[in-house]
């Protein structure tokens, strides 16, 4: 995990590991973090179905999630400075349930874990 500021104008690269995933998330300025600036190209949420007008730059609690593992993520900055936290990893590769904060690989676990923290034993 990296805290990383990027003055305006700088057109910033860093490389990520074969079978690694990635994702920034940007605490505060905005930058473009696709080297081909093309909104369309890629799975994003909008404001709805007649959202048209999708930029590129990426804002402040903004989520960028980098799927491409062996290649070197670049992120360009124009006017403001970008600052965010990147993070990367080899993904597990095991099965993931959920249910609000707590993860675990099963529904059965997660029927245990709310059990447990019904019951005051979730934390050991």
């Amino acid at each position: 995990m990296l805290d990383i500021s990027v003055p305006a104008g700088i057109v910033f690269s860093h490389s990520l590991p074969a079978g690694h995933t990635a994702f920034a998330y940007i605490l505060s300025g905005e930058g473009y973090f696709d080297d081909q600036r093309d909104a369309y190209a890629y799975e994003m949420v909008g404001h709805g179905w007649s959202d048209t007008e999708r930029n590129c730059h990426c804002g402040a609690e903004a989520v960028v999630l980098f799927e491409h593992s062996g290649d070197a993520i670049e992120i360009t900055t124009v006017d403001t400075p970008v600052r965010f936290l990147f993070v990367s990893g080899k993904p597990l590769e095991e099965p993931i349930a959920w249910y609000g904060p707590v993860v675990m690989n099963t529904q059965d676990e997660l029927k245990v874990a709310f059990d447990e923290y019904r019951e005051g034993t979730f934390v050991k």
